[in-house]
């Protein structure tokens, strides 16, 4: 791997796994599980011991290179005086190669207080119906262009987004708030390995 590849990786890890492509936000988020983002360096390649074999070194003067051995001298000092580098000038390149096409989507109801009592209901697609219709009352109550006619494929979806969202409300509250909020998850999520975020929050 050679520096320009290098540096588009610690790019990747230095930002949230899903803004990236399949492969890339897979592989991250599985470095995510065992370290933190802040414990990724760049060595510059003069410095990198792992560059030597590379660079034609004869296997006689192994012995005698302290960088192979030992690292780079810097290592024995305190972080705050390790190289910095600047990953500003791959910044666009790896947004156009590895980025998530943004997906926007449209929601008419921004409350997530339930509108009916889903234990009404033991029927799933009943429920969609019926919440489906609510919802575009809703919509055509507070806006001049009205839904009107048979239900559309787009508002059953819709519905169940809405009762996506309620559930993900009861059962992680917590999370929500603080993603919300920008803050760290806790510890004791059992969500956080996934590195959850808010969509079109």
């Amino acid at each position: 791997m050679d520096r320009f590849q290098r540096w588009i990786t610690l790019s990747w890890i230095r930002s949230d796994p899903n803004k990236w492509k399949t492969f890339v936000c897979i592989r991250t988020t599985e470095i995510f599980q065992y370290t933190c983002p802040a414990q990724w360096r760049h060595c510059p390649g003069t410095q990198n011991p792992a560059d030597l074999p590379s660079r034609g070194i004869l296997p006689s003067k192994l012995s005698n290179l302290k960088n192979l051995w030992y690292g780079p001298d810097w290592l024995t000092q305190e972080p705050f005086l390790w190289p910095t580098e600047d990953l500003s000038s791959y910044e666009q390149l790896k947004t156009d190669n590895e980025a998530r096409k943004p997906l926007t989507q449209s929601l008419y109801v921004e409350t997530t207080n339930p509108v009916i009592d889903i234990t009404h209901y033991s029927s799933y697609t009943k429920l969609l119906r019926v919440t489906a219709w609510i919802l575009r009352f809703l919509h055509n109550s507070r806006n001049e262009q009205r839904f009107l006619f048979e239900l559309t494929a787009e508002e059953l979806q819709k519905a169940k987004d809405y009762w996506i969202l309620n559930i993900q409300q009861q059962c992680f509250h917590a999370e929500m708030e603080a993603l919300r909020n920008k803050w760290p998850l806790s510890t004791t999520s059992k969500i956080a390995c996934f590195n959850p975020f808010l969509k079109n929050n």
